[in-house]
């Protein structure tokens, strides 16, 4: 009985775990979308065409089909492991993008 239990505990520390870290992934890359819009305002071009908030499309196309459903999963705490997946595929498309970003705003101050 209490090798049950204690193996029940156990069980739901692990899924915990998976709750809290896609929780967490997802929260960073909600902060990240908030920070790519600064960081593209302070470095666009004022006198620009605007192209530079182009870059936003990607960026708000990932944080609505990967990390909204990543959040949402957790926070019902359903398809746990989807959820992960979702928040780390989101996390790793994201890195992509600002590499890209920040190459383009890198070729234009030469």
């Amino acid at each position: 009985m209490i090798a049950e239990i204690k193996q029940l505990f156990h069980s739901l520390d692990g899924r915990e775990g998976v709750r809290r870290t896609a929780l967490i992934v997802g929260v960073v890359q909600v902060a990240f979308w908030t920070w790519l819009f600064f960081y593209i305002a302070q470095h666009s071009n004022p006198k620009g065409d605007g192209m530079e908030w182009v870059a936003m499309g990607p960026a708000t196309a990932i944080l609505i089909m990967f990390v909204w459903p990543a959040l949402q999963f957790s926070r019902k705490n359903e398809l746990l492991l989807l959820s992960l997946l979702l928040a780390s595929l989101a996390a790793f498309m994201n890195v992509a993008l600002f590499v890209e970003i920040a190459r383009e705003f890198a070729e234009t101050n030469q």
